[in-house]
């Protein structure tokens, strides 16, 4: 998915750099975009950030949306390569609780996916909330009434 939307990185150099300045003392945040994949490379997106977090551990964790404004529509639609199918709230809700589930680490990360851009807000501490907002998933599943309005997400 790095690749399609030319992220100009691969998991293995973002791994490291995140480590280097670690090591360094840096404090340590990255920012994720649920959909990216689309419905095509949902799966294999959310997968390769679990795996990405959880090898690096970053101190802050940060999840918005995608979302495609009329100015960069056109240019991530060609850069993409293929058709796009953009994931619905759901599917959203879905990949967040897939990230969530697959991120391994004993260190400390501040998780946070309270953008504007998120039909639904969730954070918590890895290790010790995971399971908290894994069970707090399960019941925004069931009550859609609290999703963010699409009027009201965006940038």
């Amino acid at each position: 998915v790095l690749k399609k939307v030319t992220k100009g990185a691969i998991s293995k150099t973002i791994i490291k750099s995140v480590n280097k300045a670690k090591d360094a003392g840096y404090i340590m945040s990255c920012m994720i975009i649920l959909g990216l994949g689309g419905k095509t490379y949902s799966k294999e997106h959310i997968r390769g950030t679990a795996e990405v977090i959880s090898a690096c551990s970053p101190h802050y964790v940060g999840a918005l949306t995608l979302y495609l404004e009329n100015g960069i529509k056109q240019e991530f639609l060609e850069k993409f390569g293929e058709p796009f199918v953009r994931i619905s709230d759901d599917e959203s809700l879905e990949e967040l609780h897939d990230l969530i589930s697959q991120i391994e680490t004993k260190d400390e990360i501040i998780f946070r996916a309270n953008h504007g851009s998120n039909a639904y807000t969730i954070k918590g501490t890895f290790p010790q909330d995971k399971q908290d907002m894994l069970d707090k998933i399960e019941w925004m599943k069931q009550h859609p009434e609290i999703m963010r309005p699409e009027g009201l997400r965006g940038f």
